[in-house]
């Protein structure tokens, strides 16, 4: 009887030091918030062409609601493996309407169904540093949030969030966005450890679709950044270059090329975010489209519980290769309260425009406003 109680005891704490040594963590976000956005696109006559939308849901919110598990397991002697699996959800079921655009290859934002796939990886970690694989974010992303004073939010008037769509000769738009995916599919990204306050990533992948036997779309990623951080300085040099390309040639606006670097200093009075970046594609001509210059300054002050954002860029944005540079600029004003360390009430105010395009037929200028409130909660 003694030596049974003695194996089950024996059993038990094997059992309980086993689980020990493995975490699991469920996580979220779940933001709702009422959007406002107007665009007016002015053309080579002067006629303005208006367009008001009004939304409550998936990408009206301050950032995007998602839930998540991640874990690490200790495989010992420094070892150690992890996982991450994240699903992004709406706040209204939009996917009778969704446009599901896209290929099998990647994902470059989310989509306007009601739950998209946002991480999806395995790795593992050590005196090495990391190795992980599978659906992840791009390492240039991290030097975007360096520099970026509204967290990634959704509204507008941030040098992230600067996207107006131009409409050029005939059918053919153009998109001032950020040249680099959100997150993207069949990523391999190693980290290197930290270093007396330095680090990089590199990141490399690649991905197919042989949907019909006379196509073949491929895409390659190239990605890495630079780290640098310690005590109140963050500094991160970022760069994406996607080549894609049909049937083992070049298509239009094929290489897509993104650097960015972002900074923040906190004086504890206030943080300073400072954002630098360049982006365009090619075309299978070699002609440089939507090529963007951008830069951003901002500051964030806490009051108490308050926390008061604003930021203003500049720059130049050129939808086709040749053609006169467009200016941009833009603001963003927000006022953050901490209702507690996990809920945070929000109102944002954004604007953004392109002036100056003498090259296209139909937009010469495009202005977009939007306002925003709502309550976000984390857990």
């Amino acid at each position: 009887m003694k030596k049974s109680l003695l194996a089950l005891a024996a059993m038990g704490a094997f059992t309980g030091a086993a689980q020990a040594q493995s975490s699991v963590t469920v996580y979220g976000v779940a933001d709702v918030g009422y959007n406002n956005t107007q665009i007016d696109n002015i053309d080579s006559a002067g006629a303005t062409t208006t367009t008001n939308i009004n939304s409550t849901g998936k990408l009206s919110s301050y950032t995007s609601s998602r839930l998540g598990v991640r874990g690490v397991e200790d495989l010992g002697k420094g070892l150690k493996a992890a996982f991450n699996i994240e699903y992004g959800f709406a706040a209204a079921n939009d996917l009778a309407t969704a446009t599901l655009t896209g290929t099998a290859i990647t994902s470059t934002t989310d989509n306007a169904a009601p739950i998209t796939l946002r991480q999806f990886n395995v790795g593992l970690m050590g005196g090495f540093g990391s190795l992980t694989l599978g659906r992840q974010t791009p390492a240039v992303e991290a030097a975007w949030a360096a520099g970026d004073i509204g967290g990634s939010n959704n509204f507008i008037g941030r040098a992230y969030t600067f996207a107006p769509t131009i409409q050029a000769v005939g059918t053919t738009t153009y998109s001032a966005a950020k040249q680099n995916n959100s997150r993207s599919d069949r990523l391999i990204s190693y980290t290197t450890p930290n270093m007396s306050g330095f680090s990089a990533t590199v990141q490399y992948g690649q991905g197919e679709n042989q949907a019909f036997t006379t196509t073949n779309n491929k895409e390659t990623e190239l990605g890495a950044n630079l780290t640098y951080s310690a005590g109140p300085a963050q500094v991160i040099l970022g760069y994406s270059s996607i080549k894609r390309t049909l049937n083992s040639a070049n298509i239009l606006n094929g290489q897509l090329q993104q650097m960015v670097l972002g900074a923040n200093y906190d004086f504890k009075v206030a943080k300073v975010f400072v954002t630098a970046s360049k982006g365009n594609n090619k075309t299978a001509a070699d002609a440089t489209n939507n090529e963007r210059d951008i830069y951003e300054l901002g500051v964030s002050v806490p009051v108490g519980a308050l926390v008061f954002n604003a930021s203003a860029m500049t720059g130049t944005y050129t939808p086709v290769d040749g053609a006169t540079k467009g200016n941009a600029t833009g603001m963003q004003l927000g006022a953050l309260y901490n209702l507690s360390k996990r809920t945070m009430a929000y109102g944002v105010y954004g604007q953004d425009k392109i002036s100056g395009l003498a090259t296209t037929a139909v937009n010469q200028q495009v202005d977009r406003k939007n306002f925003g409130i709502g309550v976000r909660h984390t857990f």
